[in-house]
């Protein structure tokens, strides 16, 4: 007789079988590495997953609870995890791995995990960057570095960047050129930037090195009266152009010696003598290696001089005008120099620069013992007061040319206060002519090997002569305002009979406002003198007007009131007195 299913003997077997297919199916749901970290363990106690399973234990039976505790954290989701991170400051992607607590920077595979753990070792978690995010953190710092050696390249080159600037500037902008196409292009690496970095040094240190040698030699032709110049003129001819050129030089360096007076009567006498003979005056005032070169553009032309100026000629030459000016009208200026009685070496160096300045130039200065004397007969002209004569070690400073790598420096600031006096015997009544702060600067490589004060030192000779001929030159253009010198001939009429002429460009005929006023300003300053249009020099560009006036007046009071005439103007209008009987305007 058979035996089937439901029969009571073949029931247990069933659901034996039923749960051994259960546990088997638990086991093999579970993550592969949970179930390859239990089947080590199994195995470590001589048992497997099989046995469990014969045994009719699932993984969630309490008889295995320790062992699937300790495998459970090696699941695939928690094996490893990608998260987000900071390496070296900067935001990035890891991977988080296992490792042994002993070399956390070894990530472990799952075979290492089990058997650490079933060694007893500590196992543990760290972040390992990914190779996508390390290559992309790794390209920002690049950027970031090109663009800091790119930023200190260009920094030295920011002292190089000037047109004027005729040694360096045209490498400095083709360097600067392509600093600015390479940092923002990948194609280029770091030493590439490095590379024009390099360039960039070594053009700084070579422009500093010609500074250096242009400074000597401006030393050398210094101590013979030269001085090397350039400039540049324009003019609807190329002789006026070329005379523009020559004499912009020339008055820059006038003005070095009477200031603001280059519109008066001396500058007006060199004026009438460029203008009478300039082949004469350039040759006087111009070596004869100095070249000029005229180009045309459109209807005008520009000349380009370079060369050396004769400036000891000029000095020579303004001195004379003085003198003789000076004896025309009966004076002799004299001065009384005053100053606080010190033992200060460069106090008293430069003192003396400053006596041997004024007395060099024609002056007289009173000597210390006849001070007083001069002052209870009266027979001196000015105060001269010195004061506040010191190194400013505070202004002085260390600092690098073009930034880091560049060239260090050292700056010494020699500054002096002057004034200038009334002769006035009421010491309360004494009107101050001039108050006059001067500072020479002098930069210089930084000279390690030599203490500062000792270059101060060798300096001072230097910085105290230009010092004292500033302080003359400023206390000169004052007297000049104070008391006005007409040297010789500068005030002789090219007009017959006292005739003057007006010009002003851009008043017409047609402003009749203007003309009016004009010629009101005129007999304002000269009361019953007539004046007359000139058909010939007025047209649609500017007015010219004619006055007779045989007796002699002061040409500056009819500037100052044709000035007032045009008051409404007074930000473009200009007005002078050109000497020959003429004044020149225009609006």
């Amino acid at each position: 007789m058979g035996v089937g299913p439901s029969d009571p003997q073949i029931t247990p077997l069933i659901s034996q079988c039923h749960q051994i297919d259960a546990a088997r199916a638990a086991w093999g749901s579970l993550d592969p590495n949970v179930n390859a970290c239990a089947d080590r363990f199994f195995k470590n106690g001589g048992q497997s997953i099989d046995t469990m399973v014969q045994a009719r234990i699932a993984p969630a039976d309490s008889q295995v609870e320790a062992i699937m505790s300790k495998c459970q954290p090696v699941s695939s989701q928690n094996l490893m995890k990608n998260i987000g991170c900071f390496i070296d400051g900067e935001q990035s992607r890891c991977d988080e791995f296992y490792v042994l607590e002993s070399a956390q920077s070894s990530p472990l595979n799952i075979d290492q995990i089990i058997t650490a753990m079933i060694a007893g070792q500590t196992v543990g978690k760290a972040s390992l960057e990914t190779p996508n995010a390390k290559s992309s953190r790794l390209a920002k710092l690049a950027a970031r570095r090109k663009s800091m050696i790119a930023d200190a390249a260009l920094k030295k080159l920011a002292t190089l960047l000037d047109p004027s600037n005729k040694f360096a500037y045209a490498k400095a902008d083709d360097i600067r050129r392509k600093i600015d196409a390479e940092r923002a292009n990948p194609k280029f690496s770091e030493q590439d930037i490095l590379k024009l970095d390099g360039e960039a040094t070594t053009l700084l240190t070579a422009n500093n090195a010609e500074i250096e040698r242009q400074r000597i030699r401006r030393e050398e032709m210094l101590s013979r009266g030269e001085i090397p110049v350039s400039g540049k003129g324009a003019g609807p001819t190329e002789k006026a152009a070329r005379f523009a050129a020559y004499y912009q030089i020339f008055e820059t360096q006038l003005r070095d010696f009477i200031a603001g007076q280059t519109d008066g009567p001396v500058g007006q006498h060199f004026k009438t003598l460029a203008q009478d003979n300039f082949d004469t005056f350039k040759s006087r005032f111009f070596t004869s290696d100095t070249k000029d070169q005229a180009t045309k553009s459109h209807h005008s032309y520009t000349c380009a001089v370079d060369g050396v100026f004769k400036l000891a000629t000029l000095k020579s030459e303004v001195q004379q005008i003085m003198n003789a000016a000076v004896s025309a009208h009966g004076r002799d200026y004299r001065f009384i120099l005053r100053y606080q009685e010190t033992d200060n070496d460069v106090t008293r160096y430069l003192i003396d620069n400053i006596r041997s300045e004024f007395v060099n130039s024609g002056y007289r200065v009173i000597a210390r013992a006849t001070e007083d004397q001069a002052e209870a007969s009266h027979e001196f002209d000015y105060y001269l007061n010195i004061l506040d004569i010191s190194y400013d070690d505070a202004q002085s400073d260390i600092g690098s040319i073009g930034g880091a790598g560049g060239n260090v420096f050292e700056n010494y600031v020699l500054k002096a206060r002057v004034k200038l006096l009334d002769n006035n015997k009421d010491a309360a009544a004494r009107q101050e002519l001039a108050n006059v702060p001067i500072i020479n600067t002098k930069r210089l490589p930084r000279d390690t090997q030599m203490p500062k004060d000792a270059r101060r030192n060798q300096l001072l000779p230097m910085q105290a002569k230009e010092l004292a001929r500033e302080i003359y030159r400023d206390i000169n253009a004052r007297i000049l305002t104070v008391a006005p010198l007409e040297p010789p001939s500068s005030a002789a009429s090219s007009k017959p009979d006292g005739q003057y002429s007006i010009t002003i460009v851009g008043v017409t005929q047609r402003d009749r406002d203007k003309l009016r006023a004009l010629r009101n300003a005129v007999t304002k300053v000269l009361p019953g003198t007539e004046t007359t249009v000139d058909p010939d020099g007025t047209n649609d560009k500017s007015i010219e007007i004619h006055f007779t006036h045989p007796e002699k007046f002061d040409p500056e009071d009819v500037v100052d009131a044709i000035y007032q005439a045009f008051r409404d103007n007074k930000q473009t209008f200009k007005v002078r007195y050109e000497g020959k009987n003429t004044f020149k305007g225009s609006l």
